[in-house]
């Protein structure tokens, strides 16, 4: 019972602090005349990456590589399938012609750039894949900061950089809290270990995107809620396995299938922004993400039994 408290507790304080945070991250923007989708892509996504980056540097640190490799391949694949299908199928999911002509576009390339580099290097990083990872994601940065402006006035709240650095490290604590208790109800149930695996680290490392990506949607700041995603992806893709790559080499060989997955996901990202019906995207295409999160989720059951 204690578990499951805490996990309905935690929940609520997390909703709470990604309602502050968004109007914190808001009212930074229009200090510092950011666009929102630039705010969600560096500040947002940097502070819901924070775990993954966290505990992949201490895993590292301990020789256990595969822990960090696998968390950052699976909060790829979760962000896009997982969160933004789950969330289509709440409401529909509106995105900017900008959205689709660019930003999307651009988490496409440097996906499919980043992985380019991977296989020349035979899926080994070294310390100059890493300066490429990092130097590329700053680059992207400074890109979509020049191309991405604010169009929409909101009401604003007073800049307050206490709320704004407390609602994010409370987002994370409480996160870290939740995923645990989760953790211990799922394993007092005795559900498969790779299942639980899975299944714990999609929800532990998506949970601050999903919490503050459905309150932007409720804010109706969606710029800052695809921005989050979008730059939590690049985040993944690039910037933590740069870092990594500057304590240990990094082998990507043993999850070239999950490579896969992750190119997949952003081609159809892409594909669901342009069929969409005005730039929607729709209930049914949440349910082919979650379908295909599915998918991903029994064939890693059946390759680890």
């Amino acid at each position: 019972m204690l578990h499951f408290f805490l996990i309905i507790v935690s929940l609520l304080v997390i909703m709470k602090m990604a309602e502050v945070f968004i109007n914190q991250s808001a009212s930074f923007a229009k200090k510092f005349n950011l666009s929102g989708f630039f705010v969600g892509f560096l500040l947002v996504s940097f502070g819901t990456c924070l775990p993954e980056l966290t505990t992949s540097i201490y895993s590292v640190t301990l020789g256990h590589q595969e822990i960090a490799i696998s968390s950052v391949i699976g909060s790829y694949i979760s962000n896009i399938f997982l969160v933004l299908g789950f969330l289509a199928l709440l409401r529909k999911y509106k995105l900017k012609k900008r959205d689709t002509n660019f930003n999307i576009p651009l988490l496409l390339l440097i996906t499919f750039g980043s992985l380019l580099l991977l296989v020349a290097n035979v899926f080994v990083t070294s310390v100059f894949v890493g300066v490429l990872f990092v130097c590329i994601f700053l680059i992207a940065a400074f890109i979509v900061n020049k191309n991405n402006h604010s169009e929409k006035q909101f009401k604003i709240v007073k800049l307050n950089y206490f709320f704004l650095v407390g609602s994010l490290a409370l987002i994370i604590l409480f996160s870290r809290i939740c995923i645990d208790s989760i953790l211990k109800v799922t394993t007092q149930l005795n559900l498969p270990e790779v299942l639980i695996g899975y299944f714990i680290l999609a929800l532990g490392t998506s949970l601050p995107e999903f919490i503050t990506l459905l309150t932007s949607l409720k804010m109706g700041r969606e710029d800052i809620g695809l921005g989050n995603l979008v730059g939590s992806n690049m985040f993944n893709i690039l910037f933590i396995p740069g870092i990594l790559s500057f304590i240990a080499p990094l082998d990507f060989a043993p999850f070239q299938l999950e490579l896969v997955f992750v190119f997949f996901a952003a081609v159809l990202l892409f594909i669901f922004g342009l069929i969409g019906k005005k730039y929607f995207i729709s209930r049914r295409e949440g349910f082919v993400l979650l379908l295909l999160y599915l998918v991903f989720i029994l064939i890693q059951v059946f390759r680890n039994l």
